[in-house]
């Protein structure tokens, strides 16, 4: 339910970014894939989440570096956002299937929150050089440094606790790997969304969290992050023995 939530808020932002919402047979059609997406399993899904977390991430790429020569302006090119966006909140069921994969959600999603609030808070205090100005003036190198550094720490004792009260045993070399990649990862989640709304014109995707704007604004890194470490899992086979 929850994912169907976070998609069903996901297209409308979208759609009303790019300023195609009143395209009412590509809203209704991408909102019902977004609402029953979240309900049917994927087959191969670590296919299907390999290639759209591939193509998300050369997408993305190709946005920031064409950043203004682009338009999003076509109900198609909104379409296709959307159903990558669908694809990639789908690996939170995904994920959450997986062996120890409630402890692997809940690192992935407080990995986010903490790199977030980490760069924010040293940014703000510290941060002297622009990590990528036309795509989100306010974030800065040393607010990156220091939410990968807060990202991997909070991951280890994440993984102390976790061993220590719920007896599964942590491998703590992957674990800060996977803490250092998947920080990496959000905030490349995090830039992406941003260059959307750049190129579109807006300040926020919405208003639905007071203080933080919409879906799209606050889930930006987890957007990216859960995928990467249901990939993670998949292939390397996780940090939880």
């Amino acid at each position: 339910m929850a994912t169907a939530i976070l998609c069903a808020f996901s297209v409308y932002e979208i759609y009303r970014a790019t300023g195609t919402i009143e395209n009412e047979v590509m809203f209704t059609v991408s909102m019902l894939i977004a609402v029953l997406a979240a309900f049917v399993h994927i087959p191969r899904s670590e296919i299907v989440l390999t290639v759209a977390f591939i193509f998300a991430t050369v997408a993305s790429i190709w946005l920031m570096i064409r950043q203004k020569h682009c338009s999003l302006d076509s109900p198609v090119k909104a379409f296709f956002i959307v159903l990558l966006i669908i694809v990639l909140f789908k690996a939170i069921p995904e994920l959450r299937s997986l062996n120890s994969g409630l402890y692997y959600l809940i690192f992935a999603v407080t990995l986010c929150f903490v790199t977030d609030v980490a760069a924010y808070l040293i940014g703000r205090g510290l941060g002297r050089h622009k990590l990528m100005p036309k795509v989100s003036p306010n974030k800065t190198i040393e607010g990156s440094l220091g939410g990968l550094l807060f990202g991997v720490l909070l991951a280890l004792l994440g993984g102390i606790v976790v061993e220590k009260f719920v007896k599964i045993e942590v491998n703590y070399g992957t674990l800060a790997l996977w803490a250092l990649m998947t920080s990496v990862v959000g905030q490349f989640g995090d830039l992406s969304m941003s260059v959307i709304k750049r190129i579109c014109g807006i300040k926020d995707y919405g208003n639905l969290l007071p203080g933080h704007g919409g879906i799209l604004d606050r889930f930006d890194s987890h957007l990216f992050a859960v995928p990467f470490t249901y990939l993670f899992c998949t292939y390397a086979g996780g940090f939880f023995l």
